[in-house]
């Protein structure tokens, strides 16, 4: 069934106070139905839905305005895209229904506006038909529930502040509401001691002249008490179970505030008043982390933060993620404990490393000295050959003599008329046999012994 709003029909209003049953018709096309809109709705969740979609949740919802609200059949409609395009001035209707395309090789899917409001819970789209057939058929949410926390957070900062100065305002009206109700008239013990005085006739009053329009009943209307208004009732007790949702400190008083907390916001240049209020709302660890935000911003980058006390109050609020580059305190502790850590173990090995390789010289020295005191007993090198070959290596070292076969080369004895000279290797036996180098070596040999020897060269292995 489409519902429609556009043809006059007749509407059965009833008077539960009446027995009179009133039909009428509607003859002006301007008046032939209308929709309740809430400030809070036209406010807050046109601020979460967006206004393309919002504008489409009301157009759905003026669809729905029947007397007969308990049938689903006559709850329900389906207007065509088409149509629902048309009244919202759009000139594709995929931007109702949503699509998606591909831009060289990826593909990008957009959220169409029926799938926004049933994200938020506002309508239920069913595709109804196959084919030409095919149409939607939309189930809508008259009555959309108050925000929750998570949503409230997605709010501008100016539209958070509002809406928490509605839920204070209402739930301040609630508690002087609560302050004005009256005592009871019997007493616990039976008798009318609860009495007001001067009250007069019980039966007559706090009645209510409803027919008439005089109310007398302070705090009522029609002819329900005060904690069972619609309007006021539902609205205050919603509003004030969300204060505590929202509080992120449910097991703290609303009122009470966190002294460290608010010590520490107000050192920052946050007033008394907005600490505590801070206090009340967010979590301790919450306002703690974003001091922490603020003071490494202060130290690494005060360019960023002209006013540390007004960024740290929208951190808080509006939740900041942590700056490019942040580090904890506890994360710089821990990096520098281990740094040090790196250190001490760095200059450990490096010891170690010294020993060991004073350890591995002197293995070497030690082996080079006894294996060269083995050449020496079979070659029977006296302390004056020793001493002779000592002053040769010092002569030839200022003579700029070749260094890696001075090195190597040792006096092992004279003996008919020769030098015996030991060296490492061949090689170096062939690099000590070129005739400049045995020239000098057996120039400054005679200068040491004053006598003229000619040169044996043997090479230092074992046997």
């Amino acid at each position: 069934m489409t519902m429609k709003n556009n043809v006059p029909k007749p509407e059965e209003i009833y008077d539960p106070d009446s027995p009179i049953r009133v039909k009428g018709l509607f003859t002006d096309p301007i008046r032939s139905g209308f929709q309740i809109l809430h400030n809070y709705e036209s406010t807050y969740w046109r601020a979460l839905v967006g206004n393309d979609a919002w504008s489409l949740y009301e157009v759905l919802r003026s669809f729905c305005h029947t007397s007969k609200q308990e049938d689903p059949k006559e709850a329900s409609c389906w207007p065509s895209i088409n149509l629902l395009a048309s009244i919202l001035g759009l000139k594709e209707r995929r931007v109702i229904t949503g699509y998606a395309k591909t831009v060289k090789g990826k593909r990008y899917v957009y959220e169409g506006l029926i799938e926004v409001l049933q994200k938020y819970d506002l309508i239920i789209a069913r595709e109804v038909g196959e084919g030409s057939e095919m149409r939607y058929e939309f189930d809508v949410i008259l009555t959309p529930k108050q925000l929750s926390p998570e949503q409230i957070e997605t709010l501008p900062f100016i539209l958070r502040t509002k809406h928490e100065e509605l839920l204070e305002r209402c739930k301040k009206n609630l508690e002087k509401l609560q302050a004005n109700r009256r005592p009871p008239r019997v007493s616990e013990n039976g008798d009318n001691s609860g009495k007001e005085k001067g009250s007069g006739d019980d039966e007559n009053r706090g009645s209510v002249n409803y027919r008439g329009g005089a109310v007398n009943y302070r705090g009522g209307f029609g002819n329900l008490p005060t904690e069972q208004q619609q309007e006021n009732n539902t609205q205050l007790t919603l509003a004030t179970g969300t204060v505590n949702d929202h509080n992120n400190n449910s097991s703290e008083n609303l009122t009470q505030s966190k002294t460290d907390v608010v010590v520490a916001l107000t050192k920052l240049g946050i007033t008394q008043s907005v600490a505590t209020r801070l206090s009340g709302r967010y979590s301790r660890k919450r306002i703690f982390e974003k001091i922490e935000y603020r003071d490494w911003l202060v130290e690494k980058a005060p360019d960023k933060i002209k006013k540390p006390g007004g960024w740290l109050r929208r951190a808080i609020e509006d939740n900041y993620a942590a700056p490019d580059g942040f580090v904890t305190k506890e994360d710089l502790e821990r990096k520098e404990a281990e740094k040090v850590q790196a250190a001490k173990l760095a200059d450990e090995q490096t010891q170690k490393n010294a020993l060991e390789r004073e350890r591995l010289e002197a293995e070497k020295l030690q082996a080079e000295i006894t294996r060269l005191e083995k050449f020496r007993a079979r070659y029977k090198t006296t302390a004056e050959d020793i001493e002779v070959g000592e002053s040769l290596k010092q002569t030839l070292k200022l003579q700029n003599f070749n260094s890696i076969i001075l090195n190597s080369l040792e006096l092992l004895g004279r003996k008919d008329g020769k030098a015996i000279i030991g060296l490492e290797n061949d090689f170096l036996i062939t690099q000590a046999s070129h005739p400049n180098l045995i020239h000098v070596i057996k120039r400054e040999l005679k200068k040491l012994t004053k006598t003229e020897l000619d040169l044996e060269y043997v090479v230092f292995q074992d046997e």
